[in-house]
């Protein structure tokens, strides 16, 4: 199947298009339709992410990576160190359709991103031999799915929930590499996607499918006898090409950062494993009547799919070796099979040495997060048997099948629980941090040294400080600074490599720091009225600043 871009919109899917484009919109339509936004655990951050997200791009910073608002004021590298695509998206459609839209702008993106997640399952599908209509039947499943209902609607895990439509475009790109012995193009771009998505969901995948090529290779389904080189230096100098200059921003800023705070006791992966019987049926989760919760349960109807089709051969199948033979001759169903089956092992205690000791393995904080990669994959697995099984038939069951899903999905549920209100929706100082990952590890007692306590304090020195505007997000601030003698005054900013400071008419400089105010910007003035404009670091300027 082809995977380049300009396949993806072949006239024979135009059907799939259509109706998944569809299907998607009226998925998000109880939201659109009613007045606020449902209590989720997010609460209105990804309203206020987007927000950030179209300032800066109605300022020509299309990517922005500090938010002057952050810290209440203080500022943070939370666009730069957080997930980006999600909010890209949102953000430009709220820069497109202006203020008093932002919730449009979310439902929106949200529809767009259910699309992208219906279509790629089709294409994983079709990727593994499923047939036309069963492929779509699989879309309308994974845009129905409990993962990808609780994730958007009741977690508001909107970076997470980006990241998971892109996941069956990965796979199936990875399986087509693997067919055809030389990296696809669109595995690198659609993996960079994943990892502007959401970093810690491509950091996961990077290790599973490096662990399902070795598995390949000791077991001689793949030779790298006559694998094409040139297709991985391709793909590496794709992937760094779109995600180079966030890993250089992430490297330079991030090192004044303490992003482990995230992963307090309670969020280690080996406090947060699931019993397995949680995934088969989870009795106390209700769609509609809470929101305090959530289900990691797998859609009963895709297990009834998975389990029922491997059963009815193993039992009814006089020649279950041949079919069991032939099933794993398929390498897309074998590359699924051991990717799932290394999925389902990092949701048990097992795992938790690999959670513990690994690298970066414990950022994933919650293991069932990995139901973004197994929900499209059972999917995938389960129509593939039933493909096997009998197309035709398989077509008609499978479609009733995906209308029960699409009918039942949980955002139609009648929501019981409070919505809050997004008519007089404004973007005003506030902290996004959760544990305070967006203050930098040296500033010291944040909650006492508020922006008007430092303001105080720095008029205790003889030095008064004006703001000629209100605090905004902007990638400019400016201040006016009145001092009784000279001084190194400290402004109300947290700093980094990538600030620079205008004194009037004087060439730009760096912050100084005050060791009483560590990771505070800090400028010599004279005596007297000075005008100081801060200026955040951008994308722009960082290539700029690296480029010198």
């Amino acid at each position: 199947m082809d995977l380049s871009v300009t396949g993806l919109f072949k006239k024979e899917n135009g059907i799939a298009f259509i109706l998944f484009f569809l299907l998607s919109l009226i998925t998000v339509m109880p939201i659109l339709i009613n007045p606020g936004w449902p209590m989720n655990h997010e609460g209105n951050s990804f309203f206020i992410r987007t927000a950030i997200y179209s300032s800066h791009i109605l300022s020509g910073d299309i990517f922005p990576i500090w938010s002057s608002l952050d810290n209440f004021g203080f500022g943070s590298p939370q666009p730069a160190l957080y997930h980006k695509l999600f909010y890209f998206i949102s953000g430009e459609l709220y820069a497109l359709l202006g203020y008093g839209y932002i919730k449009e702008s979310i439902v929106l993106a949200i529809w767009f991103w259910l699309f992208i997640g219906a279509y790629g399952t089709f294409t994983l599908c079709r990727e593994t031999g499923c047939c036309y209509w069963l492929a779509i039947g699989g879309g309308i499943m994974l845009l129905s799915s409990n993962y990808t209902t609780t994730n958007w609607l009741i977690r508001g895990a909107m970076a997470e929930f980006s990241g998971a439509m892109l996941v069956p475009w990965v796979l199936a790109s990875f399986i087509k590499s693997i067919k055809s012995n030389r990296i696809q193009l669109w595995l690198p771009i659609s993996f960079a996607l994943i990892f502007l998505s959401h970093s810690v969901m491509a950091y996961f995948l990077a290790i599973i499918f490096s662990l399902a090529l070795l598995f390949l290779i000791l077991q001689q389904r793949l030779s790298l006898k006559n694998f094409r080189t040139i297709s991985l230096i391709q793909a590496i100098i794709c992937f760094f090409l779109l995600v180079g200059i966030f890993l250089i921003v992430l490297f330079l800023i991030g090192q004044d950062y303490n992003m482990s705070r995230i992963i307090p006791d309670h969020y280690l992966p080996e406090n947060q494993i699931k019993p397995l019987g949680k995934y088969i049926y989870d009795a106390k989760w209700k769609w509609g009547v809470k929101w305090t919760g959530y289900t990691v349960a797998l859609d009963p109807i895709v297990l009834m799919l998975l389990l029922g089709g491997s059963a009815f051969f193993y039992f009814y199948n006089s020649q279950q070796h041949q079919f069991l033979q032939g099933l794993f001759n398929n390498i897309s169903i074998l590359v699924l099979v051991i990717i799932s089956g290394l999925g389902l092992f990092l949701q048990t205690e097992l795992a938790i040495p690999f959670y513990r000791y690994f690298p970066g393995a414990n950022f994933i904080q919650f293991p069932w997060r990995l139901l973004a990669l197994l929900t499209p994959i059972f999917i995938t697995l389960s129509l593939s048997i039933i493909n096997m099984i009998s197309s035709k038939v398989g077509v008609i069951f499978v479609t009733c099948c995906a209308i029960v899903m699409f009918l039942f999905n949980g955002a139609f549920a009648p929501m019981k629980y409070k919505w809050f209100s997004v008519d007089h929706f404004s973007l005003e100082a506030m902290q996004l941090s959760a544990f305070d990952e967006y203050v930098p590890v040296k500033y010291r007692d944040f909650s006492k040294n508020s922006y008007n306590n430092v303001i105080k304090k720095m008029a205790a020195e003889g030095s008064t400080i004006y703001t000629p505007q209100p605090l905004k997000e902007t990638t400019v601030r400016q201040y006016l600074v009145y001092c009784i003698k000279p001084n190194t005054v400290v402004l109300p900013e947290f700093s980094s490599m990538g600030h620079t400071i205008k004194i009037g008419n004087a060439p730009f400089q760096r912050c100084n720091e005050r060791t009483d105010f560590s990771s505070l910007c800090a400028v010599s003035l004279p005596a007297g009225e000075s005008r100081v404009e801060i200026h955040y670091p951008t994308i722009f300027s960082t290539i700029k600043s690296i480029a010198k």
